[in-house]
């Protein structure tokens, strides 16, 4: 019985969804009508490709490093200096880096190398890492 009840309610309701249709609003095969696409292809001319610029020559003081060898994270932005200027007396580039967002932004991070290519970050890292006295250096990515 209920089975009967169903299919007679979907059966209702697929006709009544036809009956607010009129025969206007069918479209019929005549009245559509397709163009052809036409193009002019003997007018038309192949774009000249664009000179390539030449790229920037950047010095080592303007080029924005992304990967940092990090000796050193403080709290005190006083610890860092002390290792910042310890790192400079030993003939290393260093920086203080302070994020101003994400996870550990209260921290003063001491780098002594930076790099724009990974793959030369890492190697140095390897590196670093197998002496005792760097055995605990890690790669800060700054984005």
């Amino acid at each position: 019985m209920k089975a009967y009840i169903l299919i007679m309610i979907f059966a209702l309701m697929l006709t009544s969804a036809c009956k607010n249709r009129t025969k206007e609003d069918a479209v019929t095969a005549e009245q559509v009508t397709i163009e052809p696409e036409t193009q002019d292809t003997a007018t038309a001319l192949p774009e000249p490709e664009p000179e390539p610029e030449p790229e920037p020559k950047i010095t080592e003081e303007e080029k924005d490093d992304k990967y940092f060898l990090i000796a050193g994270s403080f709290l005190k932005h006083s610890n860092a200096e002390a290792l910042q200027k310890e790192l400079s007396q030993k003939g290393f580039n260093s920086q203080i880096i302070k994020r101003d967002y994400g996870p550990n932004q209260e921290f003063h991070k001491v780098s002594y190398m930076s790099f724009d290519v990974w793959n030369l970050a890492l190697q140095q890292l390897t590196k670093d890492r197998a002496e005792e006295e760097t055995d605990d250096v890690w790669i800060l990515v700054k984005k």
